[in-house]
């Protein structure tokens, strides 16, 4: 009796485990807010009016927020006082149009940098008007946004396509502060 017994409660457990429904249920994934965590030693910055945060280096000096007077759009700049040829940011909108004699620095909106890293390369030779001797190109996240990590001409460069609020962004300094860039980048959230 007892094997009977359990023959029938296996029986059930087995149909219930591979028993299956038609219905589906729609599941809203709701990303996570990141949240800014700076080691110690540096400070929190939170660029005002944009969703734009970061870590600084005190030695640094004053954050600097330049507006770019435009045709059309925005572009701001951001530098260090205390950071000659270190690192500098550029947030630029989507509708960017540089004023005579101006230029666009983050214009990369198109660029979905989801493609592999050849593709993207070529992407980068195309729009910095260089020869495939002439940079090293990684794909790379920043934010959780993908993003392209450029090396050329004695600098390296973070550009990322509508990282916020249709806003490219460009963070950018000599390659000898490479290691400063890269923890920078690390560190930024929008």
């Amino acid at each position: 009796m007892k094997k009977i017994i359990s023959l029938v409660v296996f029986s059930l457990v087995l149909i219930g485990c591979f028993a299956t429904t038609d219905e589906t249920t729609d599941i809203d994934v709701i990303p996570e807010k990141l949240v800014l965590n700076c080691n110690e030693g540096l400070d929190e910055y939170k660029v005002r009016n944009t969703s734009l945060e970061f870590c600084i280096d005190p030695a640094w000096g004053e954050v600097v927020v330049e507006d770019v007077p435009g045709l059309v759009g925005s572009l701001v700049h951001v530098s260090f006082t205390d950071f000659e040829g270190g690192i500098e940011l550029w947030y630029e909108s989507s509708d960017y149009e540089p004023a005579e004699g101006g230029k666009n620095y983050a214009d990369i909106e198109t660029k979905g940098f989801i493609m592999p890293e050849l593709q993207i390369k070529e992407q980068m030779m195309e729009y910095l008007g260089l020869g495939e001797n002439d940079l090293v190109v990684k794909k790379i996240d920043v934010a959780a946004v993908r993003a392209a990590r450029v090396i050329a001409g004695g600098k390296l460069s973070y550009y990322v396509p509508l990282a916020f609020d249709n806003y490219n962004l460009l963070i950018s300094a000599d390659e000898t502060y490479a290691l400063e860039v890269d923890e920078f980048a690390f560190d930024t959230i929008f």
